[in-house]
């Protein structure tokens, strides 16, 4: 068991003075949600978790916090273990909020997996909608849905109204119908 990463994935967390971002409850609790299902999501994306108590386990950059003689440590150390021996399969599930991802389970996968700096995980996803307003956030949001219900893609994330349409344009494809699969391959690199 590599108890010894473990120590060094808390070493390098150390330097975070920050704790996990943890979802609003307000926003949790009275906005509507519509599942999305499984897919890969940009691990840089995965920002915070669902509970507070969760978040005093990892640093702002998803370093685990806990000493090493804990049963966290050893499960984190068992999850790096089986991510080096034959990668994590089970999906984490998530959260998303006007595209940021908050973890409901799987947080030490999360941690293995930043630690390791892989680029992304894969995810169960549920979405919390926005209340709908006329501010550039929420156009440029909106717009962005059009775009990742056509693509099931989280990148590329544009911030200024229009840049969803421009690009479809230039790509001869638009925001109503799915794209073809090898364009979409493109963009996942």
């Amino acid at each position: 068991m590599s108890l010894s990463e473990y120590t060094l994935a808390r070493k390098k967390g150390k330097a975070d003075e920050e704790t996990l971002a943890v979802l609003n409850n307000s926003i949790f609790s009275e906005l509507p949600k519509v599942y999305i299902g499984v897919l890969e999501i940009p691990l840089d994306l995965v920002v915070g978790t669902i509970t507070s108590s969760r978040a005093a386990s990892f640093t702002e950059s998803w370093m685990p916090t806990l000493d090493e003689d804990t049963e966290f440590a050893t499960k984190w150390s068992r999850l790096y273990d089986a991510q080096i021996e034959e990668g994590i399969r089970e999906p984490i599930q998530v959260y998303e909020y006007m595209h940021a991802f908050f973890v409901k389970e799987g947080n030490k996968r999360v941690s293995v997996l930043k630690y390791l700096q892989a680029p992304s995980i894969m995810a169960e996803i549920t979405r919390i909608m926005p209340v709908h307003n006329d501010s550039q956030e929420i156009q440029v949001y909106e717009e962005f849905l059009r775009f990742q219900k056509v693509t099931n893609l989280y990148t590329p994330y544009f911030t200024i109204p229009g840049s969803y349409q421009l690009l479809a344009d230039m790509l001869g494809q638009n925001l109503e119908t799915k794209w073809p699969q090898d364009l979409i391959r493109t963009f996942q690199g």
